[in-house]
């Protein structure tokens, strides 16, 4: 027979480890994410590094789109805002930027239909800080994360387009 204490242990062990599994894994996954990101362009947070076209030795994301070209900056919002801007590649060719907070989660997307014009400029600010700005905003709920840009290529000519497009891209902090 099972006695009340039985259930309630193991109530509080179930609860336990739901907690464990959707708050503490989503954070311990970002942290390995970003150090290995870092670790790859010399520590620097803030800046972006730009992936070549994707085989199995030049991704560090797990199973990636075969015709997708990265360029990933992992964030860090201690100094300041973070102004994200650049030019897009010409219109019929695929863009997006991804922001994605410390916990795994993506809290913001913008992409290539959502632009009038051929650029882009996003300010990314901790949630809850104020400040004037000339551009979208994300509110980042967290102090660290990682900006994903993602650009199509369909064919092999299409990488100088696309490299004209990534040596456009700036990550710099918001001088107040």
């Amino acid at each position: 027979m099972i006695t009340l204490a039985g259930l309630i242990a193991g109530a509080l062990l179930f609860f336990v480890s739901y907690r464990l599994t959707l708050h503490r894994v989503p954070i311990r996954i970002m942290d390995i994410a970003e150090k290995r990101m870092l670790s790859s362009r010399t520590g620097e947070a803030n800046s972006f590094r730009h992936g070549q076209p994707p085989n199995h030795k030049t991704q560090q994301i797990v199973m990636p789109s075969p015709d997708l070209i990265y360029s990933s900056c992992v964030y860090d919002l201690s100094a300041g805002d973070l102004a994200i801007s650049g030019t897009l590649p010409p219109e019929g060719y695929y863009w997006s930027l991804s922001l994605y907070a410390h916990n795994t989660d993506n809290f913001f997307v913008l992409n290539d239909r959502e632009l009038p014009s051929r650029s882009f400029s996003v300010v990314v600010r901790r949630k809850g800080r104020s400040g004037a700005a000339s551009a979208a905003v994300a509110e980042s709920p967290t102090q660290t994360g990682i900006a994903l840009i993602r650009m199509i290529q369909r064919k092999p000519e299409d990488l100088p387009i696309i490299r004209a497009s990534q040596q456009s891209i700036r990550c710099d902090i918001v001088k107040a």
